[in-house]
Parts: structure tokens; sequence; C-alpha cells
């Protein structure tokens, strides 16, 4: 008899602690709003504390013996969350788990003043921070991991290396590491698959222009070839999105390209193809893949120009400067 009554305590206990567990668990806090941060090296005790002093969870401790029963201590992700409904522990840990969409896309194409303008858009490069100082220079201490970089000229800035992609950066990340993060990405996608011979930061720079200039990518490998003809033959490039960064470059931020007048024409510097024979000094943007791929593989033609079409952006190509100018008359005038 006192056998059972122990083991009615017993079971009495256990569903009392069981009832009291999982109410905390499915007890929702009224929560203030707010943004929490968790960082990539954020052990889950201190998570559960940050949780905790934000008014987002009833007790740390719960949290530690939740996530550690759960296992799900070594699953929690970095990112920004913002919890501002009432939410059960069970809720959040969930979301931690299956972390927050923070993703920032880098469209191809854009150049250095229109990254720095998204990041600073979505408050992930702080004020005072930038990422338009740097030079190639800068990272000579890691030319052995980017190999790539040795072929590109010391005092050349970054563009054509910050690797157009969906990225995750927390708020005010220095803009060190979100160029290391996206040279990472340059080194995995783009330097793993091409030598990095002498002809890379060539290619590289062809394929900027490609980007910005020949809006159908299966026409990009023809106009490739044409470009690098030209560059052969000593012929200039006359690309037009070449004036345009030139533009950029003299107002130190992302300005309309067009109108392009005579005055821009006879510009003297080196980024204008027009009056100097040969490449620009640096790229003109950060292409995409396969504008890169087009200059590594262009493929054989018998044209020597080329212009977009303004009205279906289809690339106009041309055998002779007669036939050329009579294409701009049609679709440009």
């Amino acid at each position: 008899m006192k056998n059972k009554n122990t083991f009615i305590i017993l079971a009495l206990v256990f569903i009392l602690l069981y009832f009291t567990w999982t109410s905390f668990l499915n007890f929702r806090m009224n929560l203030g709003k707010g943004d929490i941060i968790i960082y990539p090296n954020d052990g889950f005790v201190e998570i559960g504390r940050n949780l905790y002093r934000e008014k987002i969870i009833i007790n740390p401790v719960l949290f530690d013996w939740y996530v550690l029963f759960n296992s799900a201590f070594n699953k929690l992700k970095p990112g920004e969350y913002q919890f501002d409904s009432p939410m059960s522990l069970k809720e959040v840990v969930n979301i931690l788990v299956k972390g927050q969409n923070n993703y920032l896309v880098i469209p191809e194409g854009y150049n250095l003043f229109q990254i720095e303008t998204l990041l600073k858009t979505n408050n992930i490069l702080s004020d005072n921070d930038s990422i338009l100082s740097y030079k190639v220079t800068d990272f000579q201490g890691v030319f052995e991991k980017y190999p790539f970089l040795r072929i590109a000229p010391l005092d050349a800035s970054l563009e054509g290396f910050l690797f157009p992609d969906s990225y995750i950066f927390l708020k005010n990340t220095p803009s060190r590491d979100i160029i290391l993060a996206m040279l990472d990405n340059f080194n995995y996608k783009v330097a793993n698959q091409f030598t990095a011979d002498d002809n890379f930061y060539r290619n590289l720079i062809i394929a900027s222009i490609l980007e910005k200039e020949i809006p159908d990518v299966g026409e990009r490998k023809i106009a490739a070839d044409i470009l690098l003809r030209r560059l052969k033959s000593g012929i200039p490039l006359g690309a037009d999105a070449t004036l345009c960064y030139l533009k950029t470059l003299y107002y130190q931020k992302n300005v309309a390209c067009y109108p392009i007048n005579s005055q821009l024409k006879n510009n003297e510097s080196p980024y204008n193809t027009y009056k100097y024979r040969g490449l620009p000094p640096t790229p003109i943007c950060n292409p995409g893949l396969r504008s890169i791929e087009a200059a590594f593989n262009p493929e054989p033609n018998e044209f020597w120009y080329y212009l977009s079409d303004p009205l279906t952006q289809n690339t106009i190509f041309s055998k002779t400067l007669e036939e050329h100018n009579k294409n701009i008359q049609k679709y440009l005038k």
C-alpha cells in the first residue's frame, strides 16, 4: 500500500512538472519591438542571456535546457532577428534554428559606387566606413589565398572582383570583412574555373564591358571576339560603357550615363576608349559569371562593330564601318 501511494505521488509530481515545463515552453511573452543580432561566434548560453535581457524569453536557464534537450544548441543560426509579437520559447527557438532570409542581392554589373550605396541603404555598412578606398595592394597579405589579385595592378581598385551574388551581412559589418566575403565568393565561383594567367585581368575587364553593353547573354561571346580582335588590330574599342564609368569616377558616385556628349568623348582619361586604343585601366563594373565565361570563350565571327537597339535590347552587329554608321542612323537617331 505504501509503495502504491509513493508511485501515485511520484506520478502526480511528474505530471505537475510536465505541465509546468510545457506551460513555460508555450507561454507567450508580451514583447517590445526590437532587433536581436546573433553573431556567428555566439554560443547558446550567450544567446539565451541576450534574449532574456530583451524580454523575449522568460528564463535563460529554461532556454539552455530546452536547446540542449532538443539538440538545437549548435543549430542556432546567426543573423538579425526582429521579434515584434508575443511568442513562446518554443517558437523563438524554432525561428533561430530556421534562420532568417537576411539576403542582400548584389546585382550583376553593379560598380563599386552602386554596391557601396546598396550596403549603406541596408545599414550593413556604417556611414563612417567605405569600400571605395581599398586597393589591390591592401590585400597583398592574402595573395596566397587570392592568387588572381597578383595579376591586377597593385594600385587598382577592387572593381571587378566583388562578385555579384546573394550575401548575408549583419548590420554595421566592417568594410574589410565585406570585401573578404566577396573575394572568397569570387575565388570559389570564378577563379577556380579559369586559370589565373596573364590574360585573366584582361578578360575580367572585357567581361565588365560585355556586362554593361550586351543585354542578351547569348550574344556576349560574339561581342567578346569583336573586342579582342579590335584590341589586336589597334582599333579603339569605342565603348560607351567606359565613358559612363568615367562620369561615375568624376562625380565619385553613380550617375546617369546618357547623354554622352563630344566633350566626354574628347576627355583625356584612359577610360576613354574612343580616344585611346586598348582597354581601360580596370574593370568598369563587377560582371556576372556569364559575362566572364563569354570573355574567356569568345565565339569567332566576321563582325567588327556592334550597337544595342534601345527598343528591343538586341545587339546589331556590322561587318564594316559603313554598315555600322547606317545602323547608328537607323537605331539610335
